[in-house]
């Protein structure tokens, strides 16, 4: 190989190694303490995102790897701000879920019971159930009426 072209391939590398050094990107719905580097609107999205906790109480079969037991790393971050949040509170924490395996929902439960616990939430005054997201915006009977409508084969169908 020619001096030039070792010149050439090493100036290459320099500039791809200097181009992947970025800053990492900011995010705006971490719970405070999380990102390096917050964002300046950051508290006002994570009042935004309390309240939506709050709101609905719930979690769902996307905070667990999937097929098992074990909280995913999202799952971790909302049940750790879940916990600081309904320790104030208390309540009940509603699992949504679709499987049909009654004992991998125990043990999830189960799961989520002891990460609460673990996290300081005090298990005398929070309850963890299968149940839909308590929300104001989505009464049960909307909800039901909608699942037994198909509201996925729906949109399936306007999507054409």
């Amino acid at each position: 190989m020619s001096r030039n072209k070792i010149f050439e391939s090493l100036l290459a590398l320099s500039c791809m190694v200097l181009a992947g050094c970025g800053q990492p990107t900011e995010k705006f719905n971490l719970p405070p303490g999380i990102a390096d580097h917050p964002q300046k609107l950051q508290p006002f999205f994570t009042y935004m995102v309390d309240n939506a906790i709050v709101s609905d109480m719930s979690i769902a079969d996307l905070h667990f790897v999937p097929h098992t037991t074990e909280l995913n790393s999202l799952g971790t971050l909302r049940l750790a701000r879940m916990a600081q949040l309904v320790e104030a509170y208390g309540g009940l924490v509603r699992y949504a879920t679709t499987i049909q395996d009654e004992e991998m929902v125990s043990e999830r439960i189960a799961h989520v019971r002891d990460f609460l616990a673990a996290a300081g939430a005090d298990m005398d005054r929070i309850d963890v159930a299968v149940a839909m997201p308590g929300s104001h915006h989505t009464s049960a009977q909307e909800a039901v009426a909608g699942k037994q409508k198909g509201w996925a084969t729906e949109f399936e169908n306007t999507a054409e």
